[in-house]
């Protein structure tokens, strides 16, 4: 009975009179023969030629024949009409074939002949991508999408090659215009939580997680998005309820350890915290270890043996992990410490019984050959594992050294400015990445701190700051004093801030540089912090000269910085006091 519904099926299918449409009906049905027979027939008509080419390339090509395909797709192109599809055909078939810049050749000679194809567009703009020619792949996706507005592939793509600019609030435009023309595939929709959680728009980024965890409640991708999002939002207890369902599901899971790692730390869960924290160290992300040939340390007797520590992470963290160096150096033979290059002066003169070795590449450093026999090896950032278990176990003594001789002359030049507390001040920190918008204070919001009279105050912010220094001056007399030269030598920074007497900063590697060279600082910590600052006190444990000052829960920054500038106001008059006395 199924063979005759069948007979009678076809018999009452009507078939187009046009042979093109004919064998693209058949072609979609999967009767290969039936198409190619409708297409061949459509060869002698000159008009037809071009789509017949092409539909017979792809019936060679569902035929597993490539050449075959190639040369249909070659043949369709040279007639008159050619579809557009063809190049775009040939050009993914010489992309599979390693001919990548063939392709791009082809899609490129194909938007010219045809700006209006939209599927040429899509193609070029996902092959330049993939060479990492962002800025050509995003013009490519636009036009795509100009040329077909209600096509949300583009959409999609041109997103995520904005997301890879790291442009984040243009990326999150156009996921949501794409996800309102189609229901997308979930990867789609945690691409763009993610960008909402770079721009700290936790509460949207939350709902989208939330949607999908519902959506897909054994995917353990959502889930990480969900937690990490409850995390940003201060939702603790949350996040590790989640953090433990996706554990429980697949224990080695790396990231679920490395937001673990940091939320135990955060809470001062040390000696587990660092234990999860070594995780990093287990997958291809910005923390892979670097493979060496000689064992890690674990701990084994040091003495008269060599180890090595190598240099992770940002300039922060290796001040922060360097707090260790001297406890490591007294159990060694010998302590090689390989470090940023901007480090290397300060770290040299405040170790003097380690070898500190500058290197600006985290590749397998060629240096090694010449510093003779090495016993060990361990990352700078497994060193608290090491020596910091608990909290009683952090000194919070400095361990930094500057030059004596640049810290006199900044005085020098600080003691030009007048009387008063000479105060430095940093007010962006991080990145996109790194919650740059959590961690940063715009300096035009700075003036309960910048009014307090008889201050003076010097730019500790790296970067050019010459157009915001001058907009907060509006013509006046210089509010925040810039010496570049101190700026963009870290040598020099550090002689600059002892020379200071006092340093106000929001969350950057001025803390820790501060704090490691005992200096005072006043740091402006968001109510959701980084893991190092912990989640309460005034106090963080690896720097006995920082003081945390935290902005409260859902308050915007401005009583904070009016109560800091109170506060320095106060500093202010006693310093006067003590002098007049």
């Amino acid at each position: 009975m199924s063979a005759a519904r069948d007979v009678a099926a076809a018999e009452a299918r009507t078939e187009p009179d046009d042979p093109i449409e004919r064998g693209r009906a058949a072609f979609a049905r999967g009767e290969l023969d039936a198409a190619e027979r409708a297409f061949e027939a459509a060869l002698a008509a000159p008009l037809l030629r071009g789509d017949a080419l092409l539909g017979l390339g792809r019936i060679a090509l569902r035929r597993g024949d490539a050449a075959a395909a190639a040369s249909r797709f070659e043949q369709s192109i040279d007639a008159e009409p050619a579809p557009p599809e063809a190049s775009v055909a040939l050009a993914r078939l010489r992309d599979a074939a390693g001919r990548t810049e063939d392709a791009l050749d082809t899609l490129w000679l194909a938007v010219h002949k045809y700006p209006g194809c939209a599927e040429a567009w899509f193609e070029l703009g996902r092959l330049l991508g993939r060479s990492g020619r962002l800025k050509e792949a995003e013009d490519c996706f636009e036009r795509a999408w100009a040329a077909r507005p209600d096509w949300h592939e583009p959409g999609v793509e041109l997103a995520r090659t904005l997301q890879k600019d790291r442009r984040y609030a243009e990326a999150v435009t156009a996921f949501r215009r794409a996800v309102e023309l189609a229901r997308c595939p979930p990867e789609v929709y945690n691409d763009l939580a993610n960008c909402l959680v770079y721009l700290q728009r936790n509460d949207e980024a939350l709902a989208v997680f939330e949607d999908l965890v519902n959506r897909y409640p054994r995917s353990h991708v959502p889930r990480l998005g969900y937690a990490n999002a409850l995390f940003q939002l201060g939702r603790f207890d949350e996040a590790s309820a989640q953090y433990e369902l996706i554990r429980a599901r697949e224990p080695e899971n790396y990231f679920v350890h490395w937001n673990r790692a940091l939320l135990l730390l955060q809470r001062g869960e040390f000696a587990e915290g660092w234990k999860c924290y070594e995780r990093r160290l287990l997958t291809l992300t910005d923390n892979h270890p670097r493979v060496f040939p000689f064992p890690r340390w674990r701990g084994e007797p040091l003495a008269g043996k060599t180890v090595l520590v190598y240099a992770e992470q940002g300039l922060g963290d290796e001040i922060m992990f360097a707090s260790c160096i001297e406890e490591l150096a007294a159990l060694a033979g010998r302590c090689i410490l390989e470090c940023s290059p901007k480090l290397a002066p300060i770290f040299a003169r405040s170790f003097p019984a380690v070898t500190v070795v500058a290197a600006e590449e985290r590749t397998i450093p060629g240096w090694l050959a010449g510093l003779g026999e090495v016993d060990f090896q361990i990352a700078s950032g497994s060193l608290p594992g090491m020596f910091r278990g608990a909290a009683d176990r952090f000194p919070g003594r400095p361990f930094l050294k500057a030059d004596p001789a640049k810290v006199a002359r900044w005085r020098r030049e600080l003691d030009r400015l007048g009387d008063g507390p000479k105060v430095g001040v940093s007010w962006r920190g991080g990145s996109v990445r790194t919650r740059t918008i959590a961690r940063s204070i715009g300096l035009a919001d700075w003036a309960p701190i910048l009014d307090v009279p008889d201050c003076r105050f010097v730019s500790l912010q790296y970067g050019d700051v010459a157009t915001e220094v001058r907009a907060l001056d509006a013509g006046g007399a210089p509010r925040v004093h810039v010496w570049q030269e101190a700026l963009d030598d870290y040598d020099e920074t550090a002689a600059l801030v002892c020379a200071l007497d006092l340093v106000v900063t929001v969350c950057t590697a001025l803390v820790h540089l501060s704090g490691g060279l005992g200096r005072e600082a006043w740091v402006l910590v968001p109510s959701i912090p980084e893991w190092r600052y912990g989640l309460e006190g005034e106090r963080m444990p690896w720097y006995g000269s920082v003081n945390l000052l935290r902005q409260p829960p859902d308050e915007p920054w401005q009583p904070t910085l009016e109560r800091v500038g109170r506060r320095l106001a106060a500093y202010a008059a006693g310093r006067r006091g003590t002098a007049a006395g």
